[in-house]
């Protein structure tokens, strides 16, 4: 019964990241968001600055050029509000994301993008540390949540911030804003903490391990606690 309550979560979790790229590049189009920068630090890539999510107990580096927002806050529910009176057909990628709301911590986006943005999630998974020691698990949750339709899907270990952790990745096609068919590449890195498990999923434009800015926000990323 507990595995099939994690695979759940992880499908809905998964499915509403992969829209997150499209519906904030609607959001930069239809609000007059700002950028929100952290501290720039001397241990961070060029053109990156440094993001502290103190309640989700890490930082990560951003790229200056992406917005970057807090999901629970005021100014970001207004803007989904103004996203969906601006084009009603972006009503159920906005309801998919409002599913996993109560689990996100942080969300940034490239706004520089005019069809698919490169995006990265941030979320508070709802399970125990010990999920991780199932790889297969994820690989399986994946394939039901995407119907077969998630392409040349892997799921391995890494060591990221020193602690071991579970990456999987895999692209699918999605219909961009301007109508057009695009590829999207996914990329979930689940971390254990104290808490339980952060999932940091990337949705970007290039694969996960071709994608320079990816690579560089995964080496950045440091545990607070």
């Amino acid at each position: 019964m507990k595995r099939t309550c994690v695979s759940a979560v992880r499908r809905t979790v998964l499915c509403a990241a992969l829209a997150c790229g499209l519906m904030v590049t609607a959001l930069m189009h239809t609000s007059n968001a700002e950028l929100t920068r952290g501290t720039v630090s001397p241990t961070v890539p060029p053109n990156f600055h440094t993001v502290e999510v103190k309640k989700g107990g890490f930082s990560i580096a951003v790229p200056n050029t992406w917005l970057a927002l807090d999901p629970k806050s005021k100014s970001f529910n207004e803007m989904l509000v103004a996203s969906a009176k601006a084009d009603p057909d972006l009503a159920p990628t906005l309801d998919q994301f409002k599913t996993v709301a109560p689990y996100a911590l942080f969300l940034a986006a490239d706004q520089s993008a005019a069809t698919y943005s490169s995006d990265l999630l941030v979320l508070q998974l709802p399970i125990a540390r010990s999920e991780l020691s199932h790889p297969s698990d994820v690989q399986t949750v994946l394939e039901s949540a995407f119907a077969g339709k998630l392409s040349d899907l892997t799921t391995r270990t890494i060591k990221v911030a020193d602690t071991k952790s579970l990456i999987a990745s895999g692209n699918l096609p999605v219909t961009a804003l301007d109508g057009s068919q695009v590829t999207a590449y996914l990329t979930a890195l689940l971390v254990p903490t104290r808490d339980g498990v952060l999932d940091f999923t990337f949705g970007t434009a290039a694969p996960g391990d071709q994608d320079s800015t990816l690579q560089a926000m995964i080496q950045s990323l440091k545990l607070l606690r």
